[in-house]
């Protein structure tokens, strides 16, 4: 009789078990629904009271080549430019560039 008793009460935690993991699923399911599928850390909003603008000075012939996040700066690849390539860091809230770097080509060692 002892086997029969545990064996009712693992396929009762085992039932509570599975419940459980049904309604974490359901609100997973009901939480993305909400909000389009994105994580709510991940959405961007503009600075209260900006436009949600800001103009980022080009070089003549400079062209963006790509642009991707990091950490909480903005980084802005730009080419073909007079000055080669340049990346640019800037402040994705305030829109301010915190820095730019100018890639050049490294001088060749004398032989």
């Amino acid at each position: 009789m002892g086997v029969h008793k545990a064996l009712v009460t693992l396929v009762a935690v085992m039932g509570v078990l599975i419940v459980l993991g049904l309604i974490a699923v359901g609100w997973g399911i009901a939480r993305k629904s909400t909000t389009g599928g994105k994580d709510e850390t991940t959405i961007v909003r503009p600075a209260p009271g900006g436009t949600g603008i800001v103009d980022v000075p080009l070089l003549p012939g400079e062209t963006v080549t790509f642009t991707f996040p990091a950490g909480d700066r903005l980084v802005i690849v730009l080419s073909g430019g007079t000055e080669g390539e340049r990346v640019l860091f800037a402040d994705p809230v305030s829109g301010a560039v915190t820095s730019i770097l100018r890639l050049q080509p490294a001088a060749r060692a004398s032989e």
